[in-house]
């Protein structure tokens, strides 16, 4: 079972408009660098049928496998570039008088990889068409494309990461890719038509549908804790940096909003595995409620706490060993206080129903509870009650339906 809300501005983002990437460290608004010690080879070089473009998948670790195949198929990522051809992405470009969408680094800098040719390899198989491709998220592969093939005793992955690529292995690392353009939307933009974005690294990779796989054990509920840092860290930094710049008091809320809807979700887990950060957390993020509205230089320095507190709980978050207990108990946290779930609005509702999801569909195969069915049923009306505008939201409803769902969890 993999939902996410199908109504939320994100999800019919990703229909209609592409979901978005970046690579490398996340700047201060959606757009990533490129290597200048590394060239770039195309998405092509990935595309023969004995590398990633085969049919089916890897019959045993080495062999040709599907993963290019699946991204070309099925992953909305390489339909990316084509979002800037539409109207709706000319009439954001003109009123941030940038030019050609399809040409802007602001609109490339998420929806493509756009690179000069002296950034190419001889003979590279690159089209900015491909959209957010295998460069994007791999990184350049002139120094590793003919080595990572041979085998980890042959040539290790750490070897590839060394020479370029972008170690997306790395649960912290992925989160930090994924985040840094699925948040980090400055508000010009916004005010100029792009949608706003929302963001959990679980629900959002199993959607994809992926086209990897990740073998460690509980990866599920480690990649929902550390997106969630991590995405509450972005929000926040946005938060700081629209309060501090006076960005219009729709835009500061719609970042307070999201602010604590990532710490909500959060905070159920953190009492399992990090209680002296969920209480600083619970401070910080009351500090921000107490100035919201008074004092937007305060907003901007608590937002800036917020921000640097979910930086170091990320990379602690990434290192926790999950195990039944621990999740269950963060499923029964999510489901046991509809006040806090719905405390930012629709924005939080939308990360405490994707984290109970997560959670749930992390843990049923191992705890098997006889309730299973009629939990994932109450789950699925969850998402029900999260409409496309916030102000279509009904509290009581979300509310009703989250107690229905804690009704079955024992």
């Amino acid at each position: 079972m993999t939902r996410i809300a199908p109504a939320a501005p994100c999800l019919a983002f990703m229909a209609a408009i592409a979901v978005l990437f970046a690579v490398l460290t996340p700047p201060a608004e959606a757009q990533h660098p490129t290597s200048k010690e590394y060239k770039y080879t195309g998405t092509g070089s990935c595309a023969a049928s004995s590398c990633h473009g085969a049919k089916k998948p890897a019959a045993k670790p080495g062999d040709p496998d599907d993963t290019y195949t699946i991204w070309a198929t099925k992953d909305k990522h390489n339909k990316a570039y084509t979002t800037l051809t539409k109207k709706e992405s000319t009439a954001i470009a003109q009123k941030m008088k940038l030019g050609k969408a399809t040409e802007s680094d602001k609109c490339t800098g998420c929806h493509a990889l756009h690179v000069t040719k002296d950034q190419l390899v001889a003979r590279a198989k690159y089209d900015v068409a491909d959209g957010v491709s295998c460069d994007s998220c791999h990184g350049p592969a002139e120094k590793w494309l003919e080595g990572h093939d041979k085998g980890e005793k042959t040539w290790p992955h750490s070897k590839s990461v060394g020479v370029g690529m972008y170690d997306t292995k790395d649960v912290l690392k992925r989160a930090e890719l994924c985040a840094s353009c699925h948040l980090a939307i400055e508000a010009e933009m916004v005010a100029a038509g792009h949608p706003s974005l929302i963001f959990e690294l679980d629900s959002f990779s199993n959607n994809q549908p992926p086209h990897w796989k990740d073998q460690k054990e509980w990866f599920g509920p480690t990649a929902w804790g550390t997106g969630q840092a991590v995405a509450l860290r972005d929000s926040a930094q946005q938060l700081a940096t629209r309060a501090k710049g006076n960005a219009p008091d729709a835009l500061v809320k719609e970042s307070w909003d999201q602010t604590r809807g990532h710490a909500a979700a959060l905070r159920p887990l953190l009492a399992q595995v990090a209680a002296d950060a969920g209480k600083s957390l619970d401070q910080e993020i009351a500090g921000i409620g107490e100035a919201f509205g008074k004092d937007k230089a305060k907003v901007s320095a608590v937002a800036g706490n917020v921000a640097k507190l979910a930086g170091d709980l990320s990379k602690r978050l990434s290192t926790v060993k999950y195990n039944k207990d621990i999740v269950w108990a963060a499923l029964k946290g999510q489901v046991s206080d509809p006040e806090r779930a719905t405390a930012g609005g629709l924005r939080s509702a939308e990360q405490v129903a994707m984290a109970v999801d997560s959670l749930f569909r992390a843990v049923n195969p191992v705890a098997k509870p006889p309730e299973g069915k009629a939990i994932d049923a109450a789950i699925g009306k969850l998402f029900d009650e999260l409409p496309t505008k916030p102000a279509d939201f009904d509290a009581k409803k979300f509310s009703a339906n989250l107690q229905n769902v804690a009704k079955n969890i024992k």
